[in-house]
């Protein structure tokens, strides 16, 4: 059941890395790499806002789920509840912001900005209905409520392309067209209603606490992969911005894989014992660092090609960033896997602890880097901060291991694990013929 759940997320999820390549290539040509580097910013800033407003509320779900906490129905039309009052709050807090950051810090042209900031309530419910349909076992719906907003964004693009002039309020405009359209999707499906009683319900003290840790901890995530964008677009050219971004585009893209792992993952983990989630989550640890590193050299060599064909040639210093962030890739995997773990064991404020420290070094390298070396300041400050961040999350799953007397030597990868990959390659085929 394990492997056909990856099996329906990695089908989906391929088939949203190929949206996205789509996208890139007809965008990046349409907009080139200044208003690329435009519309990067515009959703950089609509992303933290998202990324400090939605307070990890999917998470959260599946933990409260496991738990066994209530009844579902007000479980889910309380968190539903309390997602729309979070995206009135984040979009009254933006405009707020730009009111009065946008002369200093922000710099963007209002109605881009507007546009994209109104795209954080459909995220919201998004991310909360992802999380429903994975309490649920229903991957099929992960994978269309996942796909959707991509899917319809290319298509709105190719049609525009006929009839109006591109550029980036047009690219916008077409992004918000999407999300709402997915959101639509997601609250007839996901059946949620407006429920004060299940908003009642959340706030008891615990929640409170474990909210806080949690969400603290999702916002370093954030500071440590988004703010290097906002950073760059105070003090570099949107040229330089947008070639950057492509490359961290692709970065982004390849993660894809796996976060679709972890969504079947956190899943599987609600009803074992703690035993069987701690080999569990390092098994799979090991399979997707070894595919993923298999992936990562192939790009290193092609990294040149693949950017000449997405950007052209006014992105042509994309594909050196690319090559120097590939690294970033295997070290981001670690805190994915393992946060699944922890999300499900509740170790929020033991997380939040280990990386604050991190996240504040993240915040000064970006600082002091970018403004003196450029580009290669944000890379150099990405590979050492997502180094140090796969570096705690492995020491915590050593000591995870100690405590249950499994060897910690177990999470290094092992022979029988590429057995695993290989049979998991096998049963990928076999459906794939199918």
């Amino acid at each position: 059941m394990i492997i056909k759940n990856i099996l329906k997320l990695f089908f989906g999820r391929v088939v949203l890395i190929i949206i996205q390549f789509a996208s890139l290539l007809i965008t990046n040509r349409l907009l080139g790499s200044e208003g690329r580097g435009t519309f990067a910013s515009a959703t950089t800033w609509a992303t933290l806002f998202f990324t400090f407003f939605f307070l990890s509320i999917n998470t959260m779900y599946l933990k409260e789920c496991a738990d066994n906490k209530g009844d579902k129905d007000d479980l889910k039309n309380g968190f539903f509840t309390f997602g729309i009052l979070l995206s009135v709050a984040s979009i009254v807090i933006s405009i707020l912001a730009y009111l009065f950051f946008n002369d200093n810090f922000i710099k963007l042209p209002l109605i881009i900005y507007l546009i994209n900031i109104f795209t954080i309530p459909f995220m919201i419910i998004q991310s909360l209905s992802i999380a429903v349909y994975q309490s649920s076992g229903d991957f099929k719906k992960v994978n269309i409520a996942t796909l959707f907003t991509s899917a319809f964004n290319l298509i709105l693009i190719i049609l525009s392309i006929f009839f109006v002039k591109f550029d980036v309020v047009v690219f916008s405009t077409i992004s918000l067209i999407s999300w709402c359209c997915c959101c639509l999707y997601c609250f007839v499906t996901c059946r949620f209603s407006f429920s004060w009683p299940g908003l009642n319900k959340l706030f008891y003290k615990k929640f409170v606490s474990d909210l806080s840790f949690l969400h603290i901890n999702t916002i370093m995530t954030f500071l440590v992969s988004g703010l290097n964008i906002i950073i760059m677009h105070k003090y570099l050219s949107d040229n330089v911005v947008g070639q950057f971004f492509l490359a961290n585009a692709i970065i982004g893209y390849l993660l894809i894989l796996p976060a679709s792992i972890q969504n079947v993952l956190i899943t599987n983990l609600i009803d074992k014992t703690n035993v069987d989630r701690i080999r569990t989550t390092g098994t799979f640890f090991k399979v997707s660092v070894t595919g993923m590193a298999l992936i990562v050299l192939v790009l290193f060599f092609f990294a040149n090609i693949i950017i000449l064909v997405l950007g052209g040639k006014s992105f042509a210093n994309s594909g050196f960033y690319l090559q120097c962030l590939l690294p970033t890739v295997l070290f981001q995997i670690a805190g994915m896997i393992w946060s699944s773990l922890w999300s499900i064991k509740g170790y929020f404020k033991l997380v939040m602890k280990n990386s604050f420290l991190i996240v504040i070094l993240s915040v000064v390298l970006n600082f002091i880097l970018i403004r003196s070396m450029g580009v290669m300041g944000a890379i150099i400050s990405i590979n050492i901060i997502t180094f140090l961040s796969m570096c705690v999350h492995i020491i915590l799953a050593m000591r995870e291991f100690k405590s249950v007397g499994i060897s910690a030597h177990e999470i290094i990868p092992q022979k029988k694990d590429f057995v695993t990959v290989k049979e998991s390659i096998s049963l990928f085929r076999d459906k794939f013929r199918k």
